[in-house]
């Protein structure tokens, strides 16, 4: 068990739980479901129905990153403000009307169209990466597929150029630290400041680049799509850009390493999947 004064989100990154979340999440559950975690300065909420609650509530705000600034050293709170308000753009941060009208412009991109055009990609793209692996036997799955497929898939959603993507494999890793950093070292999220800077700026001149030579790819639509008037504008769309390259980058390295493992643990479901290519989509699901 683990002692009270460990039920902090820091714990996740250490020790025990970082070996077995499934222990703290289950301590968690069970001890203290609705948890003030004093290191994270947060709430936290693990049951269903509160979370559901809390999800449906009109008096709770999705605007947390500039009551986050607020909460950083004085020292370093001017210096990181630019970036902060840049972040409180990004749809997950805002609330209804802004929540709505930049959702609608960013699904006006995300047509059936598009959608059917990243399926044939990602095929082409799987395909390539597992022909480079050496005819061992054996592969090293984050490296040669984990890391490299998400990164690929979504440079190309956006017109990133190939030769970039390892470096904003580098941005996409300033950033989810800068997202952190309440619950980080201060000094590690100055740090991370100038990663999120360069991202930003990238973006300034990979967005005038597509306005200036239009092609087919997402970065072109965002730029374009337009709801009853509105369009995003320059500091909302190098924001919901970073977002989907974060978002979309890391979670699924996450889910490829973490369901290959489930299934290495867990054989009898893995013959099952192989016997039944069919019950694939519920398997990753």
């Amino acid at each position: 068990m683990l002692e009270a004064t460990d039920l902090s989100l820091i714990s996740l990154l250490q020790g025990e739980a970082l070996a077995d979340p499934g222990i703290f999440y289950r301590q968690l559950h069970t001890s203290d479901p609705i948890h003030w975690d004093g290191p994270a300065n947060s709430w936290v909420l693990v049951r269903h129905a509160d979370i559901m609650a809390i999800i449906a509530s009109p008096h709770v705000s999705s605007g947390r990153i500039l009551p986050a600034l607020n909460r950083m050293p004085d020292a370093t709170r001017e210096t990181l403000r630019p970036v902060f308000e840049r972040l409180a753009k990004q749809v997950m941060f805002l609330d209804p009307p802004d929540h709505t009208r930049l959702r609608g412009l960013l699904n006006k991109a995300f047509t059936p169209r598009v959608v059917e055009l990243m399926r044939a990609r990602i095929v082409a793209i799987v395909d390539d990466l597992l022909g480079q692996v050496p005819d061992t036997g054996q592969m090293d799955l984050m490296r040669s597929v984990a890391y490299p497929l998400p990164a690929t898939v979504i440079g190309d959603l956006l017109g990133v150029p190939r030769g970039d993507q390892d470096q904003f494999k580098k941005w996409t890793g300033d950033f989810v630290v800068f997202l952190g950093s309440t619950r980080v070292a201060p000094e590690r999220a100055v740090a991370a400041l100038q990663g999120v800077a360069e991202f930003i700026e990238y973006f300034r001149g990979l967005v005038a680049d597509h306005r200036l030579h239009p092609r087919d790819d997402l970065l072109t639509a965002l730029s374009a799509a337009e709801e009853q008037g509105a369009m995003l504008d320059a500091d909302e769309l190098f924001a919901n850009c970073m977002f989907l390259l974060a978002a979309g980058h890391e979670t699924t390295t996450n889910l490829i390493g973490n369901a290959t493992l489930a299934l290495l643990r867990n054989p009898t479901e893995q013959q099952r999947l192989r016997n039944e290519p069919g019950l694939l989509a519920a398997a990753v699901e």
